[in-house]
C-alpha cells in the first residue's frame, strides 16, 4: 500500500487567518486577560502611592532638588499621562476586533504586545514607590540610596519600556487617535520624566 501523508508548513501562506487578520482577532479571553492585569497591577500602583505618602515623614523629599519651573513642567507631563493612560486603557477595551494595519506584518498576537507592554510598565511602576520608601523612611539616608539607585532606575527604566511597548502597539493597529496619543503621552514621560530627569533630582536631594 502506498499512503501519501500531508505535512502541514508551519509558515502562514497566503490563506492562513494569521496572516488575513495580520495576527488574530480580538476574542474576550484575551480581553479579559488584558483588563484583569490592568486591574490588579493598576490597584498595586495605587496602594504603593498610598504606603510611601504614609510611611516617608516628609513626601516633598520625592522632588529632590527640582526647581519651582521645572516643577510646573513636570506636573503638567504627570497631568497629561494621568489622563493619557486610561484613555488608551479604554480605547484599546472598547475597540472592534484588534488587526494589524497593512503593512505592519508582525507574526505576534496584538493582544499579547499590548498586555506585555502594559504588564511590563505596571509591574515596574509598583516598585518605584517602595524603593523610594526604602530610601526616604524613617528618615533621608544616603546610604540606603546607594544601595537602591540602580534598583530605582532599572525600574522607571523599565516601566518607560513597557509604556513605549503599549504605545508603539497602538500605533500600529487600528486604533482611535485619543488613545494613540495618550499612550503615547505616557510613554514619553515615562522615558523622559521619570526614568532621565527625575532620578537627577532626586539624588541631588538626597546626597546634598
Amino acid at each position: 500500500h502506498i499512503y501519501l501523508f500531508t505535512i502541514p508548513s508551519a509558515m502562514p501562506t497566503e490563506q492562513s487567518p494569521l496572516l488575513d487578520d495580520q495576527c488574530s482577532p480580538n476574542d474576550g479571553r484575551q480581553k479579559l486577560i488584558f483588563i484583569i492585569i490592568n486591574g490588579i497591577l493598576g490597584a498595586g500602583v495605587l496602594g504603593s502611592y498610598v504606603a510611601g505618602f504614609i510611611m516617608i515623614p516628609d513626601v516633598t523629599l520625592l522632588w529632590g532638588n527640582i526647581s519651582d519651573a521645572m516643577m510646573y513642567v513636570y506636573i503638567v507631563s504627570i497631568l497629561g499621562a494621568t489622563v493619557g493612560f486610561p484613555l488608551a486603557f479604554f480605547g484599546v477595551v472598547l475597540s472592534g476586533p484588534l488587526k494589524w494595519r497593512p503593512g505592519f506584518r508582525c507574526q505576534i498576537d496584538p493582544w499579547m504586545w499590548l498586555t506585555t507592554g502594559v504588564f511590563l510598565f505596571l509591574s515596574c511602576s509598583c516598585l518605584w514607590m517602595p524603593l523610594c520608601t526604602a530610601v526616604l523612611a524613617p528618615e533621608k539616608s544616603t546610604a540606603s540610596y546607594n544601595r537602591y539607585a540602580h534598583a530605582i532606575s532599572l525600574a522607571l527604566f523599565g516601566a518607560g519600556t513597557g509604556a513605549a511597548i503599549f504605545a508603539s502597539g497602538l500605533w500600529a493597529l487600528d486604533m482611535g487617535m485619543a488613545a494613540r496619543i495618550g499612550a503615547t503621552w505616557t510613554a514619553l514621560h515615562c522615558l523622559i520624566g521619570d526614568a532621565t530627569l527625575w532620578p537627577v533630582y532626586f539624588a541631588a536631594g538626597v546626597l546634598e
